[in-house]
């Protein structure tokens, strides 16, 4: 029994580590949205290389996919976390990425869903028009729309599977993405699927709380 709880005593406690996106002026990580919103078909607007508006010093981030008047529309919202003081000898045990509401009315046409994706853009510190096809195509955790709580400043957690636990860089920048669900699986939008959530710009920024 002594050698057992010795064995328990030696085995070193779980530690965590919460990391956010830097606020404009970005220095090591970013965080803002790309929108494609001008093409007549859902193929050329959700296939496109590149968005026609991009912002990285917003306060709040708000994701659409819409079909108007014949025009289709899909936003796109890029996450980057500095998480290099991890060291590449720990290990990952969980992850939490969370997002804070801001407050705006949910609509949800298509009973949609958000789900966190990774992300490749060119640079760590901004984003560009380019990078609006620089996103991943499998989910790491998904929300539906209708169990997003939309209180101000109220966190909405997603909890990474083991696919976004290996996406986190342990040496460097994790980088992930959020896409609407109609928008990762190729549905058309009949109408306006729409959430936000704070920004770095503001005090309750995108946080990512990595258990090792």
């Amino acid at each position: 029994m002594s050698m057992l709880r010795n064995i328990v005593l030696m085995m070193p406690k779980s530690k965590t580590l919460t990391v956010y996106p830097d606020a404009n002026p970005e220095t090591v990580s970013v965080d803002g949205r790309i929108s494609n919103s001008s093409a007549a078909s859902w193929a050329a607007c959700r296939d496109a290389l590149d968005g026609n508006d991009v912002s990285d010093a917003i306060t709040a981030i708000i994701l659409r996919t819409r079909l108007l008047t014949g025009t289709y529309q899909a936003e796109r919202g890029f996450l980057l976390f500095d998480t290099s003081v991890l060291g590449a000898s720990v290990t990952i045990s969980a992850a939490v990425l969370s997002l804070a509401a801001n407050a705006e009315s949910v609509i949800d046409d298509n009973s949609d869903s958000i789900h966190i994706v990774s992300s490749t853009p060119a640079s760590n510190t901004g984003l560009a028009l380019a990078d609006f096809d620089q996103v991943g195509s499998v989910s790491f955790a998904s929300k539906t729309l209708a169990a997003w709580n939309d209180g101000a400043g109220v966190y909405n957690d997603f909890s990474l599977n083991a696919s976004g636990i290996a996406n986190i860089n342990k040496t460097g920048v994790s980088k992930f993405a959020v896409r609407l669900g109609t928008d990762l699986n190729n549905i058309a939008p009949t109408g306006l699927n729409y959430f936000g959530f704070r920004a770095a710009e503001s005090a309750s920024a995108p946080k990512l709380v990595i258990t090792y």
